[in-house]
């Protein structure tokens, strides 16, 4: 009776996908001879097919223009950049290269941009400080000390009067 296969990652393929992600990144940091590799290229993750057969490569470049000419640039030196893995990494089968652009970093950052606009209209629309209170954060607060009934005498030792035998008189 065989067992059910899980959707779950398995050890190995987690431990393989980040082997091949430092393998490969150590790749691009000593440089490709390819001249349509420019500007700043980082494998951001790699994920391992349960049967071994593909990996998928998640590429991330900046600035964002050259980054197809970089996808088919590493997808020409797929097969050099698997045999340089497989002499890197002892297993029995490297997996197959599959380069996509990653562009979640982009959408990051143009979800940070809108809420950094939004945040901007909302200092326009309400002064600073705590709203519907009145409470300015930009003054200072007033020294009203002791005149709440809430108020708590000042906390620390009290300055020295010269009465008390340890307290060194001058």
């Amino acid at each position: 009776m065989s067992r059910p296969r899980s959707k779950a990652p398995s050890h190995r393929r987690e431990q393989l996908a980040a082997e091949m992600q430092r393998v490969l990144q150590n790749l691009l940091a000593r440089g490709l001879n390819d001249p349509r590799i420019e500007g700043l290229v980082t494998i951001t993750e790699v994920l391992v097919t349960q049967d071994l057969a593909q990996a998928k490569v998640m590429v991330s470049v900046f600035p964002e223009k050259p980054g197809p000419k970089v996808i088919s640039a590493l997808r020409h030196a797929s097969g050099h950049l698997r045999r340089e893995i497989g002499s890197a990494i002892q297993t029995i089968r490297i997996p197959d290269l599959v380069f996509e652009l990653d562009d979640r970093l982009k959408k990051q950052a143009a979800v940070f941009e809108a809420l950094g606009k939004v945040a901007a209209e909302r200092e326009g629309e309400h002064p600073p400080g705590i709203p519907g209170t009145g409470i300015d954060s930009a003054s200072p607060p007033a020294n009203n000390a002791g005149t709440s009934p809430w108020s708590r005498p000042p906390r620390g030792p009290s300055a020295p009067t010269g009465d008390d035998p340890a307290t060194p008189t001058r």
